[in-house]
């Protein structure tokens, strides 16, 4: 759906908003550009055919994402990667211009990481 979007407005005199690499035309209200809501649902769904359809199409790479709406936006889609298990998709990032950060985590978050990888010890 999204690419008959894309090539419908590119066809228009609304392509320009597509050089905006933020995506600002699909933004999500308080989670963030309409960019990291779209490379945040492919990290989700670990789909990078849509995650580098979308960054060879301008969207940033480096874009911050808010875990809900109207909080501040506290990690790079890199760090989500990261923390969601995807290094392939942390890979494509960084081939479009993300840069390489460590999440920081807080008790709370090192021990849900923990839990989710299954680190008894850890945890």
């Amino acid at each position: 759906m999204l690419e008959l979007v894309y090539d419908h407005t590119m066809k228009t005199a609304d392509k320009a908003a597509w050089s905006d690499p933020d995506w600002k035309m699909l933004d999500m209200g308080g989670y963030g550009t309409g960019a990291s809501f779209v490379i945040g649902i492919a990290i989700e769904k670990h789909d990078l055919t849509l995650a580098e359809w979308a960054l060879t199409r301008g969207a940033r790479a480096d874009a911050l994402v808010a875990s809900r709406p109207r909080h501040n936006a506290t990690r790079t889609l890199y760090e989500v990667a990261t923390l969601e298990g995807r290094p392939e998709m942390a890979a494509l990032l960084v081939r479009y211009g993300a840069r390489r950060t460590v999440p920081v985590l807080d008790e709370l978050g090192e021990f849900l990481q923990a839990v989710f990888r299954i680190d008894r010890e850890a945890a």
